[in-house]
Order: structure tokens, then sequence, then C-alpha cells
């Protein structure tokens, strides 16, 4: 994990600045394919550009818990924020979605993107 953040803490570097500031804020998931489909409430805990987004209640999508966790960097092909867990996440050509790439997150409107 040393070597990840490190990785994306480099690259942040030129990166824009969040458009949220560090908190714990309540994030809705939602799907890609159907956006306005209510998704499952999260807790979304953003520390830097460390985000975390646990299912805390009843939900037939997540179990409670961890639902991801990584760093956050902007995707400049997309012009999207997306969810860096591993190096190669950043380079990603395709994000979000159902594209197999790292999720999407938007941070102003508090959603996190799922397929």
């Amino acid at each position: 994990m040393p070597f990840l953040l490190a990785t994306a803490l480099s690259a942040c570097a030129s990166q824009p600045v969040l458009p949220i500031a560090p908190g714990v804020y309540r994030f809705q998931q939602r799907f890609a394919e159907q956006p306005s489909m209510q998704g499952a409430e999260l807790k979304a805990t953003i520390d830097g550009r460390h985000i975390e987004l646990v299912n805390t209640g009843d939900s037939a999508i997540f179990p409670k818990g961890v639902i991801e966790d990584g760093v956050l960097s902007w995707h400049a092909r997309s012009r999207q924020w997306i969810i860096v867990s591993d190096p190669s996440d950043a380079r990603a050509l395709d994000v979000g979605g159902c594209s197999g790439g790292p999720a999407v997150v938007d941070l102003v409107a508090r959603i996190y993107w799922t397929c």
C-alpha cells in the first residue's frame, strides 16, 4: 500500500483541487445504466485525497462494510473523479459504469456510480 499511496500522491500534484472538504458525508450509490433508480446510501469519509465508502445499513445491493477504499484522482480523459486502488487505475482508458475500469465518484452531487 505505501507504493500505491506514493504513486497516487505524486500524480495528485498536477490535479485540480478537490471540490469537497475533508469530512464525513452521505453519498448515494447510483447505477450507471439506470441513473434515476435509487441505490444504497453510503457513508463517505474523505481525508485529503483518500476516500472510504461504507455501507452502514441494510441493502440488497451491498453487504455491510467497506465498499470502496482508495485515492481520489482526476481522470482527465473523462473529466471525472475516480477512485484509484491500484496504480494502473490512474492510467485507465475507460472508467466508471460497466467499463471494468475504476469507479467514478461525483464529489459535488455526492454520488458513487456503479454498474
